[in-house]
């Protein structure tokens, strides 16, 4: 399988940030405990950019500055 380049991977970082804001909007932390849908809803794009950020190149994090 062909390796996805670096900018899509960062997009796909992005974008399930996104999605945690949008579901996340006017959520209270008891709400979220309470509820295991919105729990699944948030942790699953957490997961997303964890997985993502492994897969980003060194070179690629080389140029970004600190």
């Amino acid at each position: 399988m062909p390796r996805r380049s670096d900018e899509a991977t960062i997009q796909q970082i992005v974008d399930a940030a996104d999605k945690i804001m949008r579901r996340s909007q006017g959520l209270s932390y008891d709400q979220f405990l309470e509820d295991d849908e919105k729990q699944d809803a948030l942790i699953r794009p957490l997961e997303i950019m964890g997985e993502a950020v492994s897969r980003v190149s060194w070179h690629f994090g080389q140029r970004i500055p600190t």
